[in-house]
C-alpha cells in the first residue's frame, strides 16, 4: 500500500518506479478518489535502491493520518462538528413521543412473544389458572333464562289445576299443571316510631316495632277455625319441616328444623322474647349472618324479613323511617275459609285505615330447572376440540 497525499495521488518511494494513471477530479468534491485498477511495474532493485532506503527509514517521516475512520479528529465549523475532509456530521434526529412509545410497545410486544413462544405448556397452565380462577365468582350469577315464572290468577273459586292440558293454550302456560310443591302466605307489617325525637339511636328505631312480631306469630300459630266439616288449624295445613339440606347446617340456629315451616325476623332470636329483650345490638345480630363479598340471589336477611333488604329500613341512619317487614306461612295445602278466617282476626287486633293490599288474586311462580353438569359437557367438549383445532393449525 502506498500513503495517499491531499492531491489524491500516492507518492512513490525513491527505490521503486511505479507507472500509475490517476484521474483529476474537481477539487470542489472534496473527495478522495483511487484508481484501483491501474497496472503498475516494480524495476528490480539494487543496492542503492536500499541504501536510499535506509536513509528513509533514519529519517522516519510521518505521515498525516487522513481518512475516514470515525477516530478521527473532529473540528467545529460556525458551531457544527466537521470532519478533516470537510464533511459535516449528520446529528441523529430525534424520535417524537408517539415514536418512542410506538417502539416501546413494540419491543413489549415482542419481548411477550418470544418469552410465549419460548415457554409455550407454562404459558398455556398458567393462563388457563388464571381464567378459571377470574371466572370463579361468576357461578354465583344465574344463568339467563333460568328466573322464576309468574301467573296470575283469580282467587275466589280458586281450584287444583289437572294434570291434563286445559283447551286455552294461549291463557295458561304448559307448566300450570297439577297441584303445587306449597302455598305461601305473607302477613305483611309496618310500623314506625311516633313521635321520632332526634336523640334516639338508630335501634331504638326498629327495636319496638321488630317485638311485635313476637305476639303476632303467637296469635297465627293458635289461630283456630271451627265449622260444619270440623276444625282446622295452621298445624294441619302448613308444610311441616323434618331437616335442613346440608347446604343449610351452618343456619340451624335460625331456620326451623321440625314443625311448621314458618319464618319471620323473630328467627333470629329462636323466636323467643327474652332472647330479643336481652340483646344489646340488634342491627349487629342480624348483620352477621349476611354473606361476604358478590351475592346475587336472595339472602337470609330477605328471606326472614320477607322483603328486599333495602325496604326493611333497619338501617344504622338516625332518621326516621317505617319498618317494613313479613311473616311468611308456608301451607301444604290450600284452605280459603281458614286463611279469611286468619286475615279477619288479624284486621281486628291491628286495624288500619290506609291498608291497600288487594286480596283478590293469587300468583303463581314457577321455578325452572337448574342447569347440571350433564348439560354443560357438550358445550364444554365442543370449546375444548375448537381450542385443539386452532391451537393445532397455528403451530
Amino acid at each position: 500500500m502506498f500513503p495517499w497525499l491531499p492531491g489524491g495521488r500516492a507518492e512513490q518511494p525513491h527505490t521503486t518506479t511505479t507507472t500509475t494513471t490517476t484521474t483529476a477530479l474537481p477539487e470542489s468534491r472534496r473527495e478522495l478518489y483511487v484508481n484501483h485498477k491501474a497496472p503498475f511495474k516494480l524495476k528490480k532493485p539494487s543496492a542503492a535502491a536500499f541504501r536510499g532506503r535506509k536513509r528513509l527509514r533514519a529519517r522516519e517521516i510521518t505521515w498525516s493520518p487522513i481518512s475516514r475512520s470515525l477516530d478521527a479528529p473532529r473540528c467545529l465549523v460556525l458551531g457544527r462538528p466537521v470532519l478533516p475532509n470537510g464533511r459535516e456530521l449528520t446529528p441523529p434526529t430525534r424520535m417524537t413521543l408517539r415514536e418512542q412509545l410506538r417502539e416501546k410497545i413494540s419491543a413489549a410486544f415482542y419481548r411477550h412473544g418470544l418469552l410465549c413462544a419460548s415457554y409455550p405448556v407454562p404459558i398455556i397452565l398458567f393462563t388457563s389458572a388464571s381464567i378459571l380462577t377470574c371466572c370463579y365468582p361468576l357461578l354465583r350469577l344465574p344463568l339467563p333464562g333460568t328466573g322464576p315464572v309468574e301467573f296470575t290468577t283469580g282467587v275466589r273459586d280458586y281450584s287444583v289445576p289437572s294434570h291434563e292440558p286445559q283447551g286455552d293454550f294461549g291463557e295458561r302456560p304448559d307448566w300450570y299443571r297439577g297441584p303445587p310443591v306449597a302455598y305461601i302466605q305473607q302477613v305483611l307489617v309496618k310500623a314506625a316510631v311516633s313521635p321520632w325525637e332526634s336523640s334516639l339511636v338508630p335501634v331504638d328505631m326498629f327495636r319496638s316495632p321488630l317485638g311485635q312480631v313476637f305476639s303476632l306469630l303467637e296469635e297465627i300459630r293458635n289461630h283456630v277455625y271451627s265449622d260444619s266439616s270440623g276444625v282446622r288449624s295452621l298445624e294441619a295445613l302448613c308444610l311441616q319441616v323434618t331437616d335442613l339440606f346440608p347446604g343449610l347446617r351452618r343456619m340451624q340456629s335460625v331456620l326451623p328444623e321440625h314443625g311448621c315451616l314458618l319464618v319471620s325476623p323473630g328467627n333470629y332470636w329462636q323466636n323467643q322474647r327474652e332472647l330479643f329483650d336481652s340483646d344489646p345490638d340488634l342491627l349487629k345480630t342480624i348483620q352477621k349472618h349476611e354473606p361476604k363479598g358478590l351475592h346475587t340471589s336472595a339472602t337470609l336477611r330477605d328471606l326472614l324479613f320477607g322483603v328486599p333488604g333495602k325496604y326493611t329500613g333497619v338501617s344504622h341512619y338516625n332518621r326516621k323511617r317505617v319498618v317494613t317487614y313479613t311473616i311468611t306461612v308456608v301451607l301444604s295445602s290450600y284452605d280459603a275459609r281458614f286463611l279469611g278466617s286468619l286475615r279477619s282476626r288479624l284486621k281486628q287486633l291491628h286495624p288500619s285505615a290506609n291498608c291497600s293490599l288487594r286480596d283478590d288474586h293469587m300468583v303463581h311462580v314457577h321455578f325452572k330447572e337448574e342447569i347440571g353438569i350433564a348439560e354443560l359437557i357438550p358445550l364444554v367438549t365442543t370449546y375444548i376440540i375448537l381450542f385443539a383445532y386452532i391451537y393445532f393449525s397455528t403451530r
